[in-house]
């Protein structure tokens, strides 16, 4: 497998807006997004509402909005599931430079100009190496 510049190990919201970051600035990236056990784990799975985050893609917003104003609701609930839902959907228009690996990372290394993260018996060498595991 060739080098990627950036492989990044957590399928969290810091995983998923650091991928998305990696995608808008071109950089081959490999994003390692956990597997069904890790996800479990995971404190994103257990917050469901996200109140003052900078950066809430106003696709979010809008998926939330009624249809007629008189039945707006005062607070609206945005939790990490539906920000890193929103990544995953804006990510394909990078899918060029970001490939998304789902499965746990097992072992990560230093090695020779890089990195090197394990999945299953898959290795993803990279130049540089970030954990946004939690």
């Amino acid at each position: 497998m060739a080098q990627t510049q950036l492989v990044i190990v957590g399928g969290g919201i810091a995983g998923a807006a650091a991928a998305l970051r990696a995608g808008q600035y071109h950089l081959k990236t490999t994003w390692i997004t956990g597997d069904r056990k890790t996800r479990k784990r995971s404190r994103s799975e257990y917050v469901f509402n996200v109140d003052n985050m900078i950066g809430v893609h106003p696709d979010l917003v809008l998926e939330q909005l009624p249809e007629r104003p008189e039945e707006a609701r005062p607070h609206l609930h945005i939790g990490t599931k539906a920000i890193i839902e929103n990544v995953h959907r804006r990510l394909a228009t990078y899918d060029e430079f970001v490939e998304i690996v789902e499965g746990a990372a097992t072992e990560a290394r230093n090695t020779d100009g890089g990195f090197e993260v394990k999945v299953g018996e898959q290795a993803h060498p990279g130049r540089a190496l970030l954990l946004a595991t939690g």
